[in-house]
């Protein structure tokens, strides 16, 4: 993933936080992102969740009680998921190489 990070940095790709301000999605007058960078972290991240590579996963969570808004999360085991729901940003190949 030091590679991929490394890759996505020199070929000037923004970062998923950079890449949001840029576009407007987030804007935070506490911070600029301007200089934010890929990192291990942020590429790992990525490739562990599922939706990159075309699955939906739901039953995450789940309310602590009927009526109210309090959730409780579920293991990551017992979430549903639905394959090839769509189509992927990531391919399956490359997801498992580098996971």
């Amino acid at each position: 993933m030091h590679v991929l990070s490394k890759e996505f940095n020199k070929d000037g790709i923004s970062c998923p936080e950079k890449y949001m301000q840029e576009s407007g999605i987030f804007v935070s007058d506490k911070k600029n992102y301007s200089d934010s960078v890929w990192t291990v972290d942020s590429v790992s991240r990525i490739l562990h969740i599922e939706v990159y590579i075309g699955n939906l996963m739901y039953g995450k969570s789940r309310a602590k009680d009927t009526g109210l808004k309090q959730k409780i999360n579920i293991a990551r085991d017992e979430w549903k998921r639905v394959e090839g729901t769509h189509k992927a940003i990531i391919d399956k190949k490359a997801e498992k190489r580098y996971r």
